[in-house]
């Protein structure tokens, strides 16, 4: 059995990335997710710079993330960030967790452009440092059919 793909979408959202914060209990018992206003954030952003689409997709998935991240001033040798310093990392290991980040996406787009994300089978996921005010998340969802 072969697949084909049956739609793909690509966007960027400008904005730094968030990570997928621990949801929270108050006194009462609520659990609560203090992610829950940036993640609303996120999907309107998506809504806004993605094509528009019919129906919210329930077919096998494959997700591609790239998260791009400010580079802190710790990174530079002056205040104005013009010089790197030479003791700057290259990839960027440092927190947050790639997991958390890839958690904070799939959560705030599901509902939206698919049903569950369970219906993820494919995920390809990097973050990077950038310039200051380069920041964003690009994202890439393919949807797929079976065909035989």
């Amino acid at each position: 059995m072969a697949r084909s793909v049956s739609r793909r979408l690509q966007w960027r959202i400008e904005m730094e990335p968030n990570a997928q914060k621990r949801h929270r209990h108050t006194k009462s018992g609520r659990t609560y997710d203090p992610s829950a206003s940036d993640k609303a954030l996120f999907r309107r952003k998506s809504i806004a710079q993605c094509p528009p689409i019919s129906s919210i997709d329930k077919s096998a998935m494959s997700m591609r993330l790239v998260f791009s991240c400010p580079r802190p001033q710790s990174h530079y040798t002056t205040r104005a960030r013009k010089k790197l310093s030479s003791k700057a990392p290259i990839e960027h290991i440092y927190k947050c967790d790639i997991d958390n980040y890839v958690k904070f996406v799939m959560d705030a787009l599901c509902g939206t452009f698919y049903h569950d994300d369970a219906q993820i089978f494919e995920l390809s996921a990097r973050k990077e440092w950038v310039e200051h005010g380069s920041e964003g998340v690009f994202v890439e969802l393919v949807s797929y059919v079976h065909t035989e």
